[in-house]
């Protein structure tokens, strides 16, 4: 069973503190009105569990570095990868709907899945979740080999 959003605990990427996501958000916007928004999910298999760590990433304008907020999750391990991808892709619009809805504006969505390399494991699911993600109306989704913010601070965060 998939945790609900309203559940998740987010902490800071710099002190892991326990932080409330949406004012931690109003307060970052506050003090760099010029930054962007990422939100991007990545998961990784355990022995008996499935991480799963969404990352919601500020952006300082002129590339001058991220701040980050993250939410980590250890359910059971899903052995299925069109499954396991696809819970990204679900955790990273509820993270973004849950920025919308209230009012801090996301500019970026990221999926961790490859859309250039056929071979890789993740292609297969590329078009369907961009596909759901631009249908909620996030205009920005981009997938490997595009940049990545949010997704590669989660990347690091589930290893």
């Amino acid at each position: 069973q998939v945790t609900k959003m309203e559940h998740l605990v987010y902490r800071d990427g710099h002190d892991n503190s326990v932080v409330d996501v949406l004012h931690h958000a109003r307060e970052f916007i506050k003090q760099h009105p010029d930054l962007e928004i990422y939100v991007g999910t990545d998961s990784q298999n355990k022995k008996k569990v499935t991480i799963y760590c969404t990352v919601i990433a500020f952006r300082y304008s002129c590339g001058r570095g991220v701040h980050y907020v993250y939410s980590k999750q250890h359910i059971p391990k899903i052995k299925d990868r069109w499954t396991r991808l696809w819970k990204e892709a679900e955790f990273t619009a509820q993270a973004a709907t849950m920025l919308r809805t209230n009012l801090v504006p996301v500019h970026h969505v990221e999926v961790d899945y490859n859309a250039k390399d056929k071979t890789a494991g993740s292609y297969s699911i590329v078009t369907s979740a961009v596909g759901y993600l631009k249908g909620l109306g996030f205009d920005n989704v981009t997938a490997k080999p595009d940049l990545q913010v949010a997704v590669k601070a989660a990347n690091h965060l589930v290893q």
